[in-house]
């Protein structure tokens, strides 16, 4: 097993390199183009920095942290498919979910330490181009006002990997995989995103029909749920993070299901639709109880609280 764990370490690990390189060269490049227009102009163009500020440091560095959970997770069950070798690592006399683990596990080790080594690099480019000042700020803004956005943050490093990592165990050609991890991973948070806007809308248009007397209060109860969610960041922020554990899970079913699978690529691609399909109806069902448990709350037992 040391041996299978090392042998995972020396393939994976020139990615967080190469993703620290990739975060440095861009923000030296933006860098240089910064000085370049401020040399041309002979002071700082468009305050308070131009194309290069804090929020851009911060931008790449997500993107490359991102794109290193894609490409860690994407690759390294791909890659043995590819190269013809995932038929003699199941082949050992190691269980199958071993093996799923120590993938799985040295692949977000990877991600993990491009993730590190990116935030680094980037506190040391804010204090080198900004000031001691503005890490002060950027750590203050980020830990002490708003504990939940970390969280938040690392949740959705997490989801991403487990998708990518996912997708992986379905495609035997590394390219494809990764290709395929970015475009899931899109529309998953558009799904999100989407879902997101269509309940915001429903909610604010229950709320117009309520201030305009067009529904009751009693009504609108149905509705205050959802909407005192949707308009409170802390809330949104929870909810959202408990979104993307549930799709971390799911994500790592399908990935153990799939793993080492001899089906053709057709149907190994129904997995998904099956798994998705069982964690829908839990959480439908779950959810159905939960919210008469609600109305039940709202409308039996606390009326008869307060009679009392």
């Amino acid at each position: 097993m040391k041996t299978l764990i090392w042998k995972e370490w020396r393939e994976t690990r020139m990615i967080p390199a190469a993703f620290c390189l990739l975060f440095l060269a861009i923000n030296l490049f933006l860098v240089t183009i910064q000085y370049l227009a401020d040399h041309m102009h002979g002071a700082r163009v468009t305050p308070p920095g131009g194309i290069y500020t804090v929020d851009s440091v911060k931008l790449t560095g997500v993107a490359c942290s991102l794109l290193a959970a894609v490409v860690c997770g994407g690759s390294i069950v791909s890659s043995e498919a590819s190269k013809g070798t995932m038929s003699f690592l199941t082949s050992l006399p190691v269980p199958k979910k071993s093996l799923w683990l120590v993938k799985a596990g040295i692949g977000f080790a990877g991600a993990a330490a491009a993730l590190l080594g990116i935030l680094l690099l980037g506190l040391a480019l804010i204090w080198v181009n900004f000031g001691w000042d503005a890490i002060v700020n950027t750590i203050g803004n980020t830990l002490v006002l708003m504990i939940e956005l970390p969280i938040l943050m690392l949740c959705a490093f997490t989801a991403v990997y487990a998708v990518s990592y996912a997708v992986s165990c379905l495609n035997n050609q590394t390219f494809a995989s990764i290709v395929f991890a970015i475009l899931a991973c899109f529309a998953i948070f558009g799904a999100g995103f989407g879902t997101i806007i269509l309940l915001d809308g429903v909610a604010t248009q229950k709320l117009s029909e309520f201030n305009n007397h067009l529904i009751t209060l009693h009504e609108f109860d149905y509705y205050l749920a959802l909407n005192a969610t949707l308009h409170d960041p802390e809330s949104m922020i929870v909810a959202t993070s408990f979104a993307l554990l549930t799709l971390t899970g799911i994500a790592l079913h399908i990935s153990h299901v799939s793993f080492g699978a001899t089906e053709e690529p057709r149907r190994r691609y129904l997995i998904p639709l099956r798994i998705v399909g069982k964690w829908t109806a839990v959480y439908a069902s779950l959810g159905a109880a939960l919210y008469g448990l609600y109305m039940v709350i709202l409308f039996h037992v606390q009326p008869a609280l307060m009679r009392q």
